[in-house]
């Protein structure tokens, strides 16, 4: 018998960028997911696509020990699905200064952090207040509020 899929095609992939060292979730958006396909990231990490419906997707992977760019695969069985190639970017976490060093104790605070390491759509970027903690990230202004 002959199985016949529609081309998937990838429109958003996200997070793009991620840090080294820490575990690997993206959500794909895109069209014609179905069931049975597989993410590849690089050479070495294969895993089972969680396919949400035919427009979302999520893949895990185990932390990369490197930085750099690392292709992404959708897979079905050993054969690529993908007619355009996509790339994740994985870099080393960076701490920075942040200004100012102090705020109110009600919150509202915005701190600012200048590194070149700050990319758009990083994840698990974080700002510690003694043990507190804020994820709260505006990429643009590259601004945390506590």
């Amino acid at each position: 018998s002959y199985n016949y899929f529609p081309a998937i095609d990838v429109i958003d992939i996200f997070p793009s960028s991620l840090t080294v060292g820490v575990d690997v979730s993206i959500r794909i958006s895109g069209v014609n997911f179905f069931d049975s396909l597989f993410c590849q990231l690089g050479q070495l990490s294969k895993a089972k696509a969680i396919v949400i419906d035919d427009k979302t997707m999520h893949c895990m992977f185990p932390p990369m020990t490197e930085p750099g760019n690392v292709k992404l695969d959708i897979l079905w069985g050993e054969t690529s699905m993908l007619e355009n190639t996509h790339y994740l970017i994985f870099y080393n976490a960076v701490e920075s200064p942040a200004f100012p060093s102090f705020g109110s104790i009600r919150g509202g605070t915005t701190i600012k952090v200048e590194t070149a390491e700050v990319i758009n759509d990083r994840v698990g970027v974080s700002c510690t207040f003694s043990t507190l903690e804020s994820f709260t990230f505006q990429s643009s202004a590259s601004k945390w509020n506590d």
